[in-house]
C-alpha cells in the first residue's frame, strides 16, 4: 500500500497536477463528443430546413400559376372573338409571366382559335401547326369545358384544371426536345356567364427547376456536392429528380426517372410526406454510403390530390466532414497541450521544490540567529532598565527642586503685585493734588481778573470826580447868578421881592448842591485811595500766588512723572516675574514628562526583555516547524542540508551578520523607540544624550549598527 506521507512535496504536486490535467482533458473530450453529437443533429436537421426552403417557393408558384390562368380567361378579348387581338393578348401574357411555353385558346367545341407566337423565354412558337386542329379529345379540354376542375376548397383553389407534371403532347407537337411540363386550363365565359371556350397554358418545368438549381448552388458552396433533391407525388412516384453529382456537375435535369418509384431507402420520407410532416433521418444507401435525408410535405401549398413533397439527401461524410476534421484537430491539440503541460508542470514544480529547500535552509539559519539575538537583547534590556531607573531618580530630584523654586517665585510675584498697587495709589493721589493746584491757578487767574475790574472802577471814580468838579463850577455860577438876581430884585423894589425870594432859594439850592458835591468829592477821593490801595495789594498778592502755585504745579508734575516711572518699573518687574513663573512651570511640566518618559523607557526595557524571551520561544517553535516542513518537502526520513554562514566577528561565535533581516529583532527594537517618537522635539532634545548613550551601549552589546537594522523602518530612524 502506498504511503503518501513519505512522498516528497515535489512528487505530490506532480501527481496531483497530472491527475487534474488528465481530468480536464477527459472533461474536454466528453464535452466535444457531446458537441459533435449536437452538431450532427443540427447538421442533419439543416437538410430538413433545405427541403422546406425548396418546397415553399414551389408551393407559392403553383398557387400563382393556378390563379393566373383564371385571370387570363377573364379578359374581354375572348368574348369579341378577334383572333389577332387574342393572339396579342396571349403574347403579352407570356411576356409578362415566367415559365409559359404555349398558350392555346379554343372555342367551346374544342376547335383551335388562337395561340401565342412568342414564349416567356423569348423563343418563337409556330402556331400554324395548330391551325384547323381540334382539341376536343384532350382531357384538359373536356375537364375544363365541363368545369370538372382540380379544386381544393380548403386551400381556396377553385376553377382550374391542373396537369401537375406530364409528358405534354402539345410541347412535342411544336418540336420541343423536352416535352415534360405542366398544364393549367380553365373555361372562358362571356359577360352572361355562358361558356364560350377554353384557355390552356402549357408550362415548362422551370418554375420547379429554378428553385432546385439555386438551392443546389448554395449547398455546393458549403461542400455538399453530393446533394440530391426530389419531388414525389402521393403515390410515391418521382416527379422531379435533381442530382447534378451524377451528371458530373451538369445542372440539366434528367427526366428519365420521372414517374418511377421512389428508392426504397427513402420510403420513410414518403410516409412522412403523406402525413404532412417535415423531418429528417439517417440511412445507408444501396451503394453502402451513409446519407442524411430531409423531407417536407407540400400538401399545405398544392392540391391535396397531388400530395407532393420534397426530399433532400446528402452524404453524411460531406455534411459532417468539416466538423469531424475540426474534432480530430481538437483531439490532437488536447494531446499536445496535455504533454506540454506535463513537461511544464514538472519543470515548474522542480524549480519551486528547489526554491522551497533553499528558503527552508535560509529560514533555519535565521532561526538560529534570532535565538542568539534574543539572548543578547535580553541582557541589553536589563542594563537599559537599570540605567533608566537611575535616570528616573535624578529626574525626580530635579522636579522637586523646580517645585520649590516655583513656590519662591510665586511669593516674589505677590510682593511685586502689592508694590504695584501702592504705587498706583500714590500716583492717583498725586494726580488729585495736581488737579487741586490746577484749580488754585485757575482761582488766581480769576482774582487777577477781579483786580483788573477794580482798576476799571478806579477810572470810573476819577471820571465821577471830574463830573463833581463840573457840578461845583455850576453851583458856583448858580450862586453868582442868584446873587446877581438878588441885587436886581433889590433894585426893583417891591416888584422884585418875589424874584428875590426865588433868587434866594436858588442860591440856597446851589449852596446845598455845592455842599453835596463837596461831600461826594470827598467820598470819591477817599474811595479812590482805598481802591488804589486794594488794587496794589491785590496785584502784589496775585503775583506772589501765581509764582508759588507755578512752582507747586511744577513740583507736583515732577512727582507724578517719578511715580509713573516707578509704576512702570514695578509693572515690568511683575511681567518679568510672571514670565519667569511660566518658564519655571513649563520646565516643571517638561521635567514631569521626562520623568514619565524615563518610567516608560524603563517599562519598555522590561517589556523588551520579556519579548526577547518570547522571541526565543518562537524561534524554538519555528525550528520545530522547519523540521516538519523539511519532512514534507523532502519526503519521509530526509533532513535539510545545513547552511554554513559567514561570521561577522571572529571574537564571537554567534552569526550576527544577518541580524538586520530578523523581523522579530526589528519589532522589539521598534517597540522600544515607539514611545519616544510621540513626544515633542523639546522632550527628545532633553533626553537625546542619555538615549544616544543607551543606543551606543546596545550597538556595542549586539556588535551591529542599529541604524542598519532599522534602514527599512521609518519610525525607528526618525526617532533615533
Amino acid at each position: 500500500m502506498l504511503n503518501f506521507k513519505k512522498w516528497s512535496l515535489k512528487l505530490k504536486i506532480l501527481v496531483l497536477t497530472e491527475v487534474v490535467l488528465l481530468s480536464l482533458a477527459a472533461v474536454s473530450v466528453l464535452q466535444v463528443y457531446n458537441l459533435e453529437e449536437t452538431q450532427k443533429f443540427m447538421s442533419s436537421k439543416n437538410l430538413q430546413s433545405v427541403a422546406i426552403n425548396v418546397g415553399t417557393p414551389i408551393g407559392k408558384l403553383f398557387r400563382l400559376k393556378y390563379n393566373q390562368i383564371q385571370v387570363l380567361a377573364s379578359n374581354q378579348v375572348f368574348e369579341n372573338g378577334d383572333q389577332e387581338n387574342i393572339q396579342n393578348v396571349l403574347n403579352k401574357f407570356a411576356e409578362l409571366n415566367d415559365g409559359y411555353t404555349v398558350l392555346i385558346y379554343t372555342d367551346k367545341e374544342g376547335n383551335f382559335v388562337a395561340s401565342n407566337t412568342v414564349a416567356s423565354s423569348g423563343d418563337d412558337i409556330d402556331s400554324s401547326k395548330f391551325s384547323g386542329k381540334s382539341f376536343s379529345d384532350q382531357v384538359w379540354f373536356q375537364k375544363s369545358i365541363n368545369e370538372e376542375f382540380s379544386d381544393d376548397e380548403d386551400k381556396l383553389l377553385l376553377g382550374t384544371y391542373v396537369e401537375a407534371f406530364i409528358d405534354d403532347p402539345i410541347r412535342k407537337e411544336i418540336g420541343l426536345e423536352k416535352s415534360m411540363g405542366s398544364g393549367f386550363s380553365t373555361v372562358v365565359k362571356n359577360s352572361n356567364g355562358e361558356s364560350i371556350g377554353v384557355v390552356s397554358a402549357r408550362l415548362r418545368p422551370s418554375w420547379m427547376e429554378d428553385g432546385f438549381v439555386e438551392m443546389y448552388s448554395s449547398l455546393s458552396r458549403e461542400g455538399l456536392a453530393s446533394a440530391r433533391m426530389l419531388i414525389v407525388d402521393k403515390n410515391g412516384k418521382i416527379v422531379l429528380d435533381f442530382e447534378p453529382s451524377q451528371g458530373q456537375g451538369n445542372f440539366e435535369i434528367d427526366y428519365s426517372k420521372s414517374g418511377k418509384d421512389l428508392d426504397a431507402e427513402y420510403m420513410q420520407a414518403f410516409e412522412g410526406i403523406k402525413e404532412g410532416n417535415a423531418s429528417f433521418f439517417e440511412v445507408t444507401s444501396n451503394d453502402g454510403v451513409d446519407r442524411v435525408v430531409g423531407y417536407s410535405s407540400l400538401i399545405y401549398d398544392v392540391l391535396e390530390d397531388m400530395g407532393w413533397g420534397v426530399v433532400v439527401t446528402a452524404d453524411s461524410g460531406e455534411l459532417l466532414g468539416q466538423l469531424q476534421n475540426s474534432i480530430f484537430l481538437f483531439y490532437i491539440a488536447v494531446l499536445g497541450i496535455l504533454i506540454a503541460s506535463m513537461v511544464l508542470v514538472w519543470f515548474v514544480v522542480d524549480r519551486i521544490s528547489n526554491s522551497l529547500i533553499s528558503v527552508m535552509q535560509s529560514l533555519k539559519a535565521r532561526v538560529d540567529i534570532s535565538m542568539d539575538t534574543s539572548k543578547n537583547l535580553s541582557n541589553v534590556s536589563d542594563e537599559l532598565a537599570a540605567g533608566s531607573t537611575e535616570q528616573a531618580a535624578a529626574v525626580q530630584e530635579t522636579v522637586a527642586s523646580m517645585t520649590e523654586m516655583t513656590s519662591m517665585i510665586n511669593q516674589t510675584s505677590m510682593h511685586v503685585q502689592e508694590s504695584e498697587a501702592l504705587a498706583m495709589e500714590v500716583n492717583q493721589r498725586t494726580q488729585k493734588g495736581s488737579e487741586i493746584m490746577q484749580n488754585m491757578v485757575s482761582s488766581m487767574e480769576t482774582i487777577q481778573q477781579a483786580n483788573e475790574e477794580l482798576h476799571e472802577m478806579k477810572q470810573i471814580i476819577e471820571e465821577i470826580a471830574d463830573k463833581t468838579k463840573v457840578i461845583n463850577d455850576i453851583v458856583f455860577k448858580t450862586q453868582l447868578l442868584s446873587f446877581n438876581a438878588s441885587i436886581e430884585a433889590a433894585r426893583a423894589g417891591q416888584h422884585g421881592r418875589g424874584f428875590a425870594v426865588v433868587a434866594e432859594e436858588v442860591g440856597n439850592l446851589a449852596q446845598m448842591s455845592g455842599n453835596a458835591a463837596n461831600e461826594i468829592a470827598t467820598l470819591l477821593s477817599k474811595s479812590q485811595s482805598q481802591v488804589e490801595q486794594i488794587v496794589e495789594n491785590t496785584k502784589l498778592r496775585v503775583s506772589e500766588g501765581q509764582s508759588v502755585s507755578g512752582q507747586a504745579m511744577e513740583t507736583f508734575n515732577e512727582i507724578a512723572e517719578e511715580i509713573e516711572l516707578i509704576t512702570s518699573k514695578v509693572k515690568s518687574i511683575q511681567d518679568a516675574t510672571r514670565e519667569q513663573e511660566e518658564g519655571v512651570k513649563q520646565v516643571s511640566i517638561t521635567m514631569k514628562q521626562i520623568d514619565e518618559t524615563t518610567q516608560a523607557n524603563s517599562n519598555l526595557a522590561t517589556s523588551a526583555s520579556n519579548h526577547a524571551v518570547g522571541v526565543k520561544q518562537e524561534a524554538e517553535q519555528l525550528e520545530k516547524i522547519m523540521k516538519d516542513m523539511t519532512g514534507v518537502v523532502m519526503g519521509g526520513g530526509r533532513a535539510a542540508p545545513v547552511l554554513k554562514l559567514k561570521k561577522k566577528n571572529k571574537r564571537k561565535e554567534e552569526p550576527m551578520d544577518d541580524l538586520e533581516t530578523s523581523d522579530e529583532s526589528k519589532e522589539v527594537v521598534g517597540r522600544f523607540v515607539e514611545h519616544i517618537k510621540h513626544h515633542d522635539d523639546e522632550e527628545i532634545a532633553i533626553s537625546e544624550i542619555d538615549l544616544h548613550d543607551d543606543i551606543e551601549d546596545l550597538e556595542s552589546e549586539l556588535e551591529v549598527d542599529i541604524d542598519e537594522i532599522s534602514a527599512d523602518d521609518d519610525s525607528f530612524g526618525s526617532a533615533v
